[in-house]
């Protein structure tokens, strides 16, 4: 019988960004949330946009989506994590959406309240823009 290393599922978080066409509430608005997941995968095997971060990020924005019927689009999906150096050790550190709407809000880009609505995670921008504030918290600019 051979042995094999059991490799244990991780739980990360991801941010993902869509929008919803054709809603005037959310016309010209991008929604920057989180959600997370379980994988066995290393961080570096989970890149931007890759399968497994578009399905968990689905499967979060259609718990919020699918019983009305919303149609969207996504935009992003990526891993929430930043590498950090401690000393000698190297680590892997999550960070969540609002680390995101911070930077967002910090750059002169406030969060959209919709009429009824308690979110704060939607925005009028861009998604170059979101994609740069995720940059500068992954790389520890806050």
């Amino acid at each position: 019988m051979t042995d094999y290393p059991y490799i244990a599922p991780c739980s990360y978080f991801l941010i993902y960004v869509y929008e919803i066409p054709g809603s005037v509430d959310h016309a010209g608005l991008l929604k920057v949330g989180d959600t997370s997941f379980r994988s066995s995968k290393k961080p570096s095997a989970l890149t931007v946009n890759c399968a497994e971060l578009k399905a968990a990020a689905k499967k979060r924005i259609d718990e919020q989506t699918g019983t009305a019927g919303i149609k969207y689009i996504l935009h992003h999906a990526e891993l929430a994590v930043r590498m950090t150096q401690d000393g000698d050790v190297k680590m892997i550190m999550p960070f969540r959406d609002h680390d995101v709407h911070d930077v967002l809000e910090k750059s002169g880009y406030k969060h959209v309240k919709i009429s009824g609505t308690k979110g704060r995670e939607w925005y009028r921008t861009d998604i170059e823009t979101i994609k740069r504030a995720i940059a500068v918290v992954k790389e520890g600019r806050l």
